[in-house]
């Protein structure tokens, strides 16, 4: 049992002792958003005189809760060498022994639990309750969020890709790169914004850039995989903003002064401003950046500038899907859902989510496709490599390079042995499914019974009723109805597209001779 005192004499450097005695590693104790000085007296700083006794058993989450609740500090766990924030789902005991160099996917594999389904409910209807209050000269404004990591390259450029995979594994979404401590052509910051480079052409890069520092000038190097972006058309990237991403990292590293750039930030683009949120790992910081150049800090908390995110997600994507209920919200790397008054439904927890249709929605976990509920509890586990949304109590899924569908409690109707599958309708609406088995091509209605079993080359979907179809006896090119049948002969090299005009078929086709023509469903050329 770990017991933790705080008296009138009580400093912060004493909690600090006391806990590093108990636990093993680092607490940092905060005074409003800053984080307090250590000769601080905790009294003075508005803490409870009293004591708090806990197992090390407990959860770190729950352990800086019951200090905010019970001794009215804000407390925060780090890893022992202090450089990054110990998750909320790991026990004190473990934090403790977690080795120096951790980084988030690293203490992931230390979680102590999931939460379960109540558990997630009491956390998702507390943040619904959140009542955010922010001032209204900050709503409407562009909106950047940077997590950053340190990094320590490599001796060999061969491991540089892997290492960065386990500093931010698979989030490639955009990459910034900040050189922090001594400028480069009065550049402390360095932005890449093109998602199509490698980590081991960005670490190259670093390397480069810090082999030309001065002999004994050193640098420390950051790497951010993933940057937000949020405004009310959410439509801006880091290929858009990059200026603005560059502009505003460089003034802040430099203790906000202005800098002459030869690029150029307009100033009516998103009316000259933005709110820049970054994190070192030791804390946000959140501040105001100008397109004429300078920064402002602002007294907004995390709390605020989450409120403005989910607001400004929710007031471009409302635009276009009034009736729905709930919207994807991105973080850090991370997808979740807000609701209709930008409060946070289910947290961002996925590596991507998709919007709900019949009641469930595609989630993806660790690279793999399952389905979730609107309470965020995952109905069908993901174990698929591709999975479609579902619709009419059926969904399309792909798990071992072969397709088949299954029903909304992840039982296979259509057993997992396609290569492919068209999902289409005939001419009375019902519903039909292409599908490729070894290289050849048939018809399923839609209780997924044959109508015609894969003997065709090739197959079109259905349009009009028709498709285009490559017969196996002659390995030309004709139309089939939704029956299978051949209404034009297998005789072209190859059918391009169809469609219908004025009630009829059109076809444009390749002779076997290589002439292109138009035709209609009975060979006829259209002029």
């Amino acid at each position: 049992m770990a017991k933790f005192k705080i008296t009138p004499k009580t400093t912060v450097a004493d909690l600090k002792e006391q806990f590093g005695n108990e636990v093993g590693c680092v607490l940092r104790v905060y005074q409003g958003r800053s984080e307090a000085p250590d000769g601080a007296n905790l009294v003075s700083l508005g803490a409870k005189e009293g004591e708090l006794e806990c197992r090390t058993s407990r959860t770190v989450g729950k352990f800086e809760e019951a200090f905010q609740d019970e001794l009215n500090l804000k407390v925060k766990v780090y890893t022992k060498d202090n450089w990054v924030k110990v998750l909320d789902g790991i026990t004190l005991a473990t934090a403790g022994q977690l080795p120096n160099g951790m980084t988030k996917a690293k203490m992931e594999e230390h979680l102590s639990y999931q939460r379960d389904e109540e558990e997630n409910a009491e956390v998702v209807n507390e943040k619904a309750t959140e009542n955010v209050e922010v001032p209204e000269e900050y709503k409407g404004i562009l909106l950047i969020d940077i997590n950053f990591a340190k990094v320590d390259l490599p001796e060999d450029e061969n491991s540089y890709e892997d290492y960065a995979k386990e500093i931010f594994g698979n989030n490639n979404d955009g990459i910034a790169v900040l050189y922090h401590g001594v400028p480069d052509d009065d550049q402390y910051a360095v932005v890449y914004s093109e998602d199509e480079r490698s980590y081991d052409w960005l670490m190259s890069e670093a390397k480069k850039r810090i082999s030309k520092l001065p002999d004994g000038e050193e640098s420390t190097l950051y790497l951010s995989a993933s940057i937000d972006f949020y405004s009310e058309d959410g439509e801006e990237d880091l290929y858009s903003c990059d200026n603005i991403v560059g502009v505003a990292l460089n003034e802040f590293c430099d203790g906000g002064n202005k800098h002459e750039y030869s690029y150029d930030w307009e100033e009516e683009y998103k009316n000259g401003k933005a709110i820049v949120r970054v994190n070192f790992g030791n804390g946000s910081c959140i501040f105001i950046a100008y397109a004429n150049g300078g920064i402002e800090m602002l007294d907004l908390s995390d709390e605020q500038f989450d409120y403005l995110t989910r607001k400004a997600v929710l007031d471009s994507a409302i635009k276009y899907h009034k009736e729905r209920e709930l919207f994807t919200y991105k973080q850090h790397g991370k997808v979740g859902y807000i609701n209709r008054e930008a409060q946070l439904a289910i947290p961002p927890k996925f590596d991507d989510a998709r919007d709900f249709y019949d009641g469930l929605a595609v989630a993806e976990i660790n690279g793999k496709y399952g389905y979730i509920d609107r309470d965020g509890n995952i109905v069908v586990e993901p174990k698929f490599d591709y999975a479609s949304n579902f619709g009419g109590g059926l969904a399309q899924v792909k798990i071992n390079g072969k397709n088949g569908f299954i029903d909304k409690n992840g039982n296979f109707v259509l057993e997992p042995e396609f290569d492919t599958i068209y999902s289409c309708k005939n001419t009375d609406d019902e519903q039909l499914y292409v599908v490729s088995l070894d290289d050849k091509w048939g018809i399923m209605n839609g209780d997924f019974e044959y109508i015609v079993r894969p003997t065709f080359l090739d197959l079109s979907g259905f349009k009009e009723g028709y498709a285009s179809a490559q017969s196996a006896d002659n390995e030309l090119f004709g139309m089939v109805n939704c029956k299978g049948e051949f209404v034009l002969k297998p005789q072209y090299r190859k059918i391009t597209n169809f469609y219908k005009q004025n009630g009829n078929l059109v076809i444009f086709a390749v002779t076997v001779d290589n002439e292109k023509i138009k035709i209609d469903i009975n060979g006829n050329i259209i002029p």
